[in-house]
């Protein structure tokens, strides 16, 4: 069976197209994907066959069309939707955001929450944590079109470094939640992140 990482290689439509049904809270058509995401037709249906052949992807058939929904009980599916994420939707808006506004505008960048942990439904807002210099208003603009795509609310949580960092020392419970709580990263790495303080850490 194909993995994880190997399905997203050599194609730029596969992550997003991954990245939207792991979002939808229904089975969806290829032309809705397509439309969505403002692809073409073919390059969604070949992207959604190499899901399908990697077990990633269940298909049902009506009379008229074909649906196609993710796996969720498939057991790479938190990996899947780690990389689907920082591959293309939300990782790549942040990204393009990184481009415009300078390297200091986002050091890190994680989902965490219900979508990190894959306990997420229908309604879940995405949660979405950014340590750097860039504000809400900054960022916003870059998240509209995959708040729109993935027809999910995206919380944004944006902190300069050195505030997280101080309310980790006096174990905010927010902020030792969302530490020690699953993290799917879309910018930088998890062993970057300003770390728990020890005594946090085991309470």
């Amino acid at each position: 069976m194909e993995t994880a990482a190997n399905a997203l290689l050599g194609s730029r439509t596969l992550p997003e197209v991954l990245a939207l049904l792991t979002a939808a809270d229904r089975p969806l058509t290829a032309s809705e994907i397509a439309r969505r995401l403002a692809k073409n037709r073919e390059s969604v249906q070949r992207a959604v066959a190499r899901l399908q052949e990697g077990g990633f992807v269940e298909v049902s058939t009506t009379p008229k069309e074909k649906l196609f929904r993710i796996v969720r009980s498939h057991p790479e599916y938190l990996e899947l939707l780690r990389l689907g994420h920082r591959f293309a939707g939300i990782g790549a808006a942040l990204r393009e955001a990184v481009q415009a506004l300078g390297p200091e505008s986002i050091d890190q960048a994680f989902i965490f929450g219900s979508v990190a942990a894959g306990r997420d439904v229908a309604t879940s807002d995405i949660d979405v944590f950014v340590i750097g210099e860039a504000r809400l208003h900054h960022l916003a603009p870059y998240l509209r079109r995959v708040d729109h795509a993935l027809q999910r609310d995206i919380n944004l949580v944006c902190r300069r470094r050195e505030h997280v960092e101080r309310h980790l020392a006096e174990g905010w419970d927010f902020y030792v939640r969302v530490w020690r709580g699953p993290k799917v990263m879309l910018i930088g790495n998890e062993s970057d992140l300003p770390a728990l303080p020890m005594a946090t850490e085991v309470a």
